[in-house]
């Protein structure tokens, strides 16, 4: 928990002082719950409800799994230019321990476009450890 915390250092909590659940364990969480191939903040709330377990392994979850809808307020108000920084120097040191080839996958959501901020929409990506010399066709569209 704390390589985590130190990897996501620059990321600012957007919420007012009297939040109940911990910044860090909802990006952990939603983390999880990409790589098990969740697809939105519904889902994040759905692994956690079924990965108590799991998750009380390396969480304190006080308060227990935030709601989808704390989940989506906190995607959209995070700043992306910092929150992009420190998802990839997280990514840089989890890889530092890895043999092998790394597919990544990503999507754009549908929606949370906030006009408003000109903030841009929220990106997911996924990844997954192949052995090595796995090799997997890619297309990439351009725009």
């Amino acid at each position: 928990m704390e390589e985590f915390i130190g990897c996501f250092s620059l990321v600012s909590d957007p919420r007012w002082e009297n939040v109940r659940h911990n910044l860090y364990e909802i990006l952990i969480i939603a983390l999880c719950t990409m790589l098990c191939g969740g697809g939105n903040c519904s889902g994040m709330e759905v692994f956690g409800r079924a990965k108590p377990p799991f998750l009380c392994q390396f969480l304190r979850l006080k308060h227990g799994i935030p709601s989808h809808d704390i989940f989506g307020w906190v995607f959209r108000q995070l700043d992306p230019k910092p929150f992009q920084i420190c998802f990839v120097r997280f990514m840089e040191r989890f890889a530092q321990g890895l043999d092998g080839v790394i597919a990544a996958n990503g999507k754009t959501l549908r929606g949370p476009l906030d006009r408003a901020s000109g903030q841009s929409p929220l990106h997911i990506g996924t990844c997954q450890r192949l052995p090595p010399r796995w090799l997997f066709p890619v297309s990439v569209k351009t725009l």
